[in-house]
């Protein structure tokens, strides 16, 4: 049975990968949302707009398939996600400003704020700085003094009230992100916007992850060092139960993700890609596991499992492995952050939401040979001609 299910599973991915439709129109939608945003990027000195996701990492695979309708559609549905980071509102961390000083002069700019430790790991407050406020003054944005509290600490809903108001109607707030929802019902493809503030230097909450031990040296002492060398970001969104909420940003390690995906060997990457397309075409929607939960079990996974087993063992194996690592996480109501191991990312969910979404993932490894075939059924497999 091991041997058929891994035969299965080897064929879904390279099904899947090498529909030719699909690659045509997902690499298009790329590379003209790619233009696009570049467009926009020429036309200013202040903002960055960085592709983001698992779209962009080459961890997602999906299907173009017709509806009910006859429309076709992206399954599962596919983000494409976009960082817009405000390059002028470069943010401090805590020690650096102790250092140095609370006005700090760079050669370029100035901190629009420094980092502040917030009750909730991974989550920070942000004081705005007298070179921050003269920087709202000369931008017309006097408005904005709202927002910032007696204390200096700036609410993070800030960045996103401009354009909420100007587009009402037409995007949702989902955690720090606007998202096109109405595009993703029809087509399957949605499009999330992130405003992001960066942060000069690494934030003492993911200290432990410069030091970590890793026997498998994976990620490797050039790439952790590269990851420090490229620092971080802060996105406008407070923890779910804090209640600092509003005042708080959440660390945001988008691009260091990045370069771990794309450190990720071939088998690593089919694991991980057929992980994700199983889970999302089988688990119902009130499960509480998210894309990003399975992307940091799975960098953990990477990170403590020898290098030998991603080498020799076959994908069907691995990814009844992943499988087990995430029932792992929500047996003990726990998925940390990889970056910050004291942010669990599930903390707020109650017990009865972890519990009947650990019931689900236990369904697929329990038979797992009839969730792939449920698998090829949804995506009309059996159909094609």
């Amino acid at each position: 049975m091991a041997e058929r299910f891994d035969l299965f599973c080897h064929a879904i991915v390279t099904i899947v990968n090498s529909h030719e439709l699909t690659s045509k129109v997902y690499n298009h939608l790329r590379e003209k949302l790619g233009e696009f945003f570049q467009k926009i990027e020429s036309l200013t000195d202040e903002v960055s707009i960085q592709q983001s996701g698992s779209s962009y990492d080459k961890l997602h695979m999906t299907w173009l398939l017709k509806d009910e309708s006859g429309e076709l559609i992206f399954v599962p549905a596919t983000d494409f996600d976009f960082n817009i980071v405000l390059k002028r509102l470069l943010i401090a961390v805590e020690d650096e400003v102790e250092n140095c000083g609370t006005d700090i002069d760079r050669p370029s700019t100035a901190y629009f704020g420094v980092l502040h430790p917030s009750q909730n790991p991974g989550y920070v407050k942000i004081r705005v700085t007298q070179q921050g406020r003269q920087y709202l003054k000369d931008k017309h944005c006097d408005y904005l003094f709202e927002d910032i509290d007696s204390e200096g600490f700036i609410n993070n809903f800030s960045l996103k009230r401009g354009v909420l108001e100007g587009l009402a109607g037409r995007y949702t707030v989902s955690g720090p992100a606007l998202s096109d929802f109405f595009s993703a019902v029809k087509q399957g493809v949605s499009h999330d916007f992130v405003y992001a503030l960066p942060v000069d230097g690494w934030p003492a909450d993911a200290a432990e992850w410069i030091s970590r031990d890793r026997p498998n040296a994976w990620p490797s002492e050039d790439l952790v060092a590269r990851i420090i060398a490229d620092k971080c970001m802060v996105v406008p969104v407070g923890h779910y139960t804090s209640d600092q909420s509003a005042l708080e940003w959440r660390i945001s390690f988008n691009h260091s993700e990045r370069l771990l995906s794309t450190s990720l060997n071939h088998v690593q990457r089919h694991c991980y890609c057929l992980t994700k397309l199983l889970l999302k075409t089988s688990l119902p929607e009130s499960c509480i596991l998210s894309s990003y939960h399975m992307k940091n079990i799975f960098f953990y996974m990477v990170e403590s499992q020898t290098q030998l087993i991603w080498e020799n063992q076959k994908i069907g194996y691995l990814l009844i492995e992943v499988l087990k690592e995430i029932v792992r996480g929500l047996a003990n109501h726990n998925i940390p952050n990889y970056f910050i191991r004291s942010n669990n990312m599930i903390r707020h969910r109650t017990k009865e939401e972890v519990k009947s979404t650990l019931k689900e993932v236990s369904k697929l490894i329990e038979n797992p040979l009839s969730a792939l075939a449920a698998l090829l059924q949804k995506l009309q497999m059996y159909d094609q001609k």
